[in-house]
């Protein structure tokens, strides 16, 4: 069994399959947070704060730290949360280099090698798939042009749960609520003008 995909959901898979298959896991290393967030400690104190101070408000595009972070993390993988390097080595799962093709039916490695395996998942990310909006408003890389889903040039066109959006919490469920209520009382006029800082976000 090949898992194409080395950051959390991929890892995540990898680890369930490795219970009942070989497992080969295809993918550049990727960063992990510290901790095991699995304790009582951890579910009940440190989970919260980093749900409802760090990743809100500290790592935010209003904070210096929180737009060093935004950049790496636009161009990157989500660092590994539940299942880390460890935990994967530990549990016999195989570790290749980055899938570059096919050849001869089976998956190739950047290497050359060629992997014998009857099964392929498929965890290499996704796109916002936004390409679709036929107006001025994307980016070369396909992401959205706006200022804390506020679009620019585009009156009336807001985005909503797009990763890092205004935080790193944007793109979870505990804080794409926050910037859908700031968006729908800017689209409908309950804000006054949109406070714009310049900042790319």
């Amino acid at each position: 069994m090949l898992v194409v995909g080395a950051a959390n959901s991929g890892a995540e898979i990898a680890k369930d399959l490795a219970k009942t298959h070989r497992v080969i896991l295809s993918g550049r290393k990727v960063d992990e947070v510290p901790g095991r967030y699995s304790g009582f400690l951890d579910r009940h104190v440190v989970t919260p704060i980093l749900n409802r101070i760090v990743f809100p408000h500290v790592m935010s595009v209003d904070s210096p730290i929180g737009r060093r972070a935004r950049a790496r993390v636009m161009k990157s993988a989500v660092p590994l949360i539940r299942v880390k390097a460890r935990d994967i080595e530990t549990l016999g799962i195989e570790r290749v280099g980055r899938l570059e093709g096919v050849r001869d039916g089976l998956p190739a490695l950047e290497d050359g090698t060629t992997l014998e395996v009857e099964n392929v998942v498929w965890c290499v990310g996704y796109d916002a798939g936004l390409d679709w909006i036929d107006l001025p408003v994307l980016l070369p890389d396909g992401e959205p042009d706006h200022d804390r889903g506020v679009a620019r040039g585009v009156d009336g066109l807001f985005f909503l749960g797009q990763h890092f959006l205004t935080s790193m919490a944007s793109g979870m469920v505990q804080g794409v609520g926050r910037d859908a209520r700031r968006i729908v009382a800017l689209a409908l006029g309950l804000n006054g003008p949109e406070r714009r800082r310049g900042s790319r976000s």
